[in-house]
C-alpha cells in the first residue's frame, strides 16, 4: 500500500467503493472452504496458492486499517450473515481476523514449528489486530469477549496451549513443557515481528477496555516483554538516579513516552499489589522504598540486547514500574512547563508595541 498518507488518502475511496467489505468476503469465502482441513496435513498446490492469498489480503487489510479509523471501525464491525450471506463458523470481522491467528497455527507447539508461510500469514493477520484495536473501543472489548487476551498473552509468551477455536466454542489443549518467556525474541529469529505486534496489540486493548489491562497485570512475565516493546529503558544507571551513575543528561533519551495502555496495565499492576500511593494527574507522587539493591550495569555491553534484558530483570519489577511511573511524571510536568513558557512568550510578543 506505500506510506501511511497514501493508505488514508486511497483506503477511504477503497471503502466507499465497499472494497474493505469485498476484502473480508473473500477471507469468508476461503475459511468456509478451509473447515477441517486445518487438522489435516495438506500438501496442494491450490491450497497453498489460496493460503498465500490469504496473507496479502491480510497485510492490505493491515495497511487500510493503519491510517483510517472508518477502515478499522468496519473491519471489526463487519458480519459475515449480512455482507457475504454465507454461513460460516467465524461470522464477525474479529473471528475472521482470530481465525488466522490462532485456528491456522493451533496444531503447533512452539513457534519453531510453525512453517514459514503460515507464519507470514499469522503475522500479517496479528498486524491487523493490532492497528484495528488502536483507539478503537468497540475492537479492544470485542477482541476481549471472543476470548483473545488471553490466547494473544500466551502465544506472546511462547506457550501454545489452551488457544481458543474462535467461533467454535471448542478448545484445543495441548501439553505444554515450555516455560513462559520474559522478554522478545531475538532479532534472528523470524517471529520476533510476530512477538511485536502481539505485544502492541495487548498495548492497545488495555488503554481502551480496563478488562484487558487487569488480566495483563496479572502476568509479571508478560509486563516485562511489554515494557521491553515498549522501548525498554537503554540506561538503567541514570533511570535509578544512582550516584555513580553517567551524566543524567542520558536519562531523557533512555525512556521513551508511556503508552497510555501500557500506563493502564501498570498502574492496575501497582494496584494488585496493594501499593499506598497518592494520585495527581493520574500519576505516582509518593516516595517509593525499592525492594532491590542498587546494582550497576555501567559495564553492560549496550551492543547487547539481551544483557540488557537480562541487566533490567536483575531489579524488582515493581522497582521498575515505580520508575517508570515516576519518569512519566516528571516527562509531563517539564512538558507543561516548556508549554507555558512559550504561552508567555507568544503573549509578550502580542502586546508588544510596534
Amino acid at each position: 500500500m506505500g506510506n501511511m498518507a497514501q493508505c488514508r488518502i486511497h483506503g477511504k475511496e477503497i471503502r466507499d467503493l465497499g472494497g474493505i467489505s469485498c476484502l473480508m468476503n473473500i477471507l469468508v469465502n476461503l475459511i468456509q472452504k478451509w473447515e477441517g482441513v486445518y487438522e489435516q496435513e495438506v500438501d496442494d498446490a491450490k491450497y497453498r496458492e489460496e493460503k498465500k492469498l490469504a496473507s496479502v489480503i491480510l497485510g492490505a487489510l493491515r495497511d487500510l486499517s493503519c491510517g483510517d479509523a472508518a477502515v478499522r471501525l468496519q473491519i471489526g464491525q463487519y458480519d459475515a450473515n449480512m455482507d457475504a450471506n454465507v454461513q460460516c463458523k467465524c461470522r464477525t470481522g474479529i473471528e475472521i481476523i482470530s481465525y488466522f491467528i490462532v485456528l491456522k497455527c493451533c496444531k503447533y507447539r512452539i513457534w519453531d514449528d510453525i512453517p514459514t508461510q503460515e507464519l507470514k500469514t499469522m503475522t500479517n493477520a496479528l498486524g491487523v489486530a493490532r492497528n484495528i484495536t488502536h483507539s478503537t473501543p468497540f475492537n479492544c472489548r470485542a477482541f476481549h469477549e471472543a476470548g483473545m487476551t488471553k490466547v494473544f498473552i500466551h502465544r506472546l509468551e511462547g506457550r501454545f496451549d489452551k488457544s481458543t477455536l474462535c467461533g467454535s466454542g471448542d478448545s484445543v489443549k495441548i501439553e505444554d513443557t515450555h516455560e513462559p518467556c520474559r522478554k522478545l525474541p531475538s532479532s534472528s529469529k523470524p517471529w520476533r515481528e510476530a512477538c511485536y505486534r502481539l505485544a502492541g496489540t495487548l498495548i492497545n486493548m488495555a488503554e481502551k477496555c480496563l478488562d484487558v489491562a487487569v488480566e495483563c497485570a496479572k502476568d509479571e512475565d508478560l509486563i516485562w516483554i511489554l515494557i521491553e516493546s515498549w522501548g525498554g529503558v537503554k540506561d538503567w544507571d541514570s533511570f535509578f538516579h544512582y550516584d555513580d551513575a553517567p551524566a543524567r543528561h542520558s536519562t531523557k533519551k533512555a525512556i521513551p513516552v508511556l503508552h497510555l495502555g501500557l500506563f493502564a496495565i501498570l498502574w492496575e499492576k501497582i494496584k494488585l499489589e496493594g501499593l499506598e500511593v497518592i494520585m495527581t494527574d493520574g500519576l505516582i507522587v509518593k516516595e517509593y522504598i525499592p525492594l532491590s539493591g542498587q546494582i550497576s550495569t555501567s559495564d553492560k555491553n549496550d551492543d547487547d540486547d539481551d544483557e540488557k534484558v537480562a541487566a533490567c530483570q536483575h531489579f524488582h519489577l515493581m522497582d521498575i514500574i515505580i520508575c517508570i511511573m515516576e519518569n512519566e511524571k516528571r516527562r509531563k510536568r517539564a512538558a507543561q512547563e516548556r508549554e507555558n513558557e512559550r504561552k508567555k512568550h507568544m503573549l509578550r510578543l502580542e502586546t508588544k508595541p510596534v
